[in-house]
């Protein structure tokens, strides 16, 4: 299941169909079979939902996904060097409440209402740059209820590290 090949061909295609085995870790991937069925996805084969693994000296060629997630990767990369993973982060396994998570579920529901309809609005006519200031003051209004979370996870946090 863990195997070279059969990795690569359950994340990237069918060997010899889709992937060419090149020998020496180094496959490559005919696009104009890859892609001709799902274009807009590129899902070719199982992906990010296939049970395997690809080791790192394993060359894919013509893997468009790649260097779509490299590109984003660079993007963000600077900005997410500066978090702190214990500090900046709350772990997964910090767990709310039950009433705190009613609160927190609530509150997201609010949030996300006026946040959906407002980012829907600027895609349809824009406007985001004049708008940014209302919308920030809205989303901070004890209403919707964003510093009530903030204040619970930080409650959580604090139980869960100290």
């Amino acid at each position: 299941m863990y195997g070279e090949k059969l990795s690569v061909a359950g994340f990237f295609g069918s060997i010899p169909d889709i992937v060419s085995d090149d020998g020496d870790h180094q496959y490559t991937i005919d696009k104009a079979k890859a892609y001709a069925e799902y274009p807009d996805t590129r899902a070719v084969a199982l992906q990010d939902r296939f049970g395997g693994w690809i080791r790192d000296d394993v060359k894919m060629v013509n893997d468009t996904n790649a260097d779509q997630v490299t590109a984003s990767d660079l993007a963000i990369r600077e900005a997410r060097n500066r978090v702190d993973g214990v500090k900046d982060v709350v772990p997964i396994y910090v767990r709310p409440n039950t009433e705190d998570s009613n609160t927190l579920q609530n509150n997201n529901t609010a949030i996300s209402n006026y946040a959906n309809n407002q980012i829907a609005k600027w895609v349809q006519k824009g406007g985001i740059d004049k708008e940014w200031d209302a919308y920030v003051k809205k989303v901070s209004e004890p209403t919707l209820g964003l510093d009530a979370n903030i204040k619970i996870w930080q409650k959580w946090y604090d139980k869960y590290t100290k």
